[in-house]
């Protein structure tokens, strides 16, 4: 039993191994999500105020009547990001799409680290027992956590032999965003949803979870979409402009100019 365990591990970290070497730009993956998550403490002077203090160097333009000789100190808050990543662990996803999932979430998962967010990993499956719409969540990596823990390489590794339920996309959104609103200290909450956009709910349950995401928890949603199920076109339609498509499940091909353009876009969010 001990060395079926220790086997199992083994695999399992070798999983993880070979997910963070997929990424074959992972520097600019990196200063991507570093820019999206960032939102560092900001202070300076603003100077041609009609109030404030008297600023020297504008003697001139006083003498010449202006008001705008003023200068104002200010000071903007950097902000506390919680962000999960949400992966799904469906059977539509077996293969090269949880591959992919993979490779991405610990690429992401270590750039969220770096950038110094507090970042955990959640899969989802759908429970075969219950009668109401929900989502089974599965830990894969706990904020507190770091990835170059070995356990949390196993852990994360461990995913793709996890894809083997429905898709319960929506609910799994929702308990999310839930959890992310649960945490007090964060000033900003971002869900990174990883999956081939199937939902046993339909898509516009999707719409609905992602709208009841940013509206009711303050939860910004982005999508990356994998595999060739379903288009950029309905990503884009079930998630908003929040979209990143990886055709094919080809980390190849990953769209790294719409990635930094979605980083440009949440700094902007933001006010970074």
């Amino acid at each position: 039993m001990a060395n079926n365990i220790e086997a199992d591990l083994n695999y399992a970290r070798g999983c993880y191994q070979q997910a963070a070497a997929a990424m074959h730009a992972p520097a600019r993956l990196r200063g991507a999500v570093r820019r999206m998550l960032r939102s560092p403490e900001q202070n300076g002077t603003e100077h041609r105020q009609l109030r404030g203090r008297f600023d020297r160097r504008a003697l001139v333009r006083a003498s010449m009547g202006r008001q705008d000789v003023y200068t104002r100190r200010f000071h903007v808050p950097g902000q506390n990001v919680a962000l999960c990543l949400l992966v799904d662990l469906s059977s539509s996803m077996r293969g090269s799409s949880i591959d992919a999932a993979c490779a991405l979430a610990v690429a992401l998962a270590k750039a969220a680290e770096q950038a110094g967010a507090a970042v955990e990993v959640l899969g989802f499956h759908q429970p075969t027992t219950s009668m109401h719409t929900t989502a089974t969540l599965i830990m894969l990596k706990e904020a507190s956590e770091r990835t170059s823990s070995e356990q949390t390489q196993a852990q994360l590794g461990a995913m793709v032999q996890l894809a083997n339920s429905g898709t319960a996309l929506a609910p799994a959104i929702v308990q999310c965003s839930e959890r992310l609103a649960a945490n007090l200290q964060a000033t900003r909450r971002m869900l990174m949803v990883l999956s081939d956009g199937e939902c046993s709910y339909g898509k516009d349950t999707v719409k609905l979870a992602v709208r009841m995401a940013q509206q009711q928890h303050a939860t910004e949603v982005i999508a990356f979409g994998l595999g060739n199920g379903m288009s950029a076109e309905s990503f884009a339609n079930m998630f908003g402009t929040n979209v990143v498509h990886v055709s094919g499940s080809d980390l190849d091909q990953l769209d790294h100019k719409a990635f930094d353009e979605l980083a440009r876009k949440l700094e902007r969010a933001a006010g970074c």
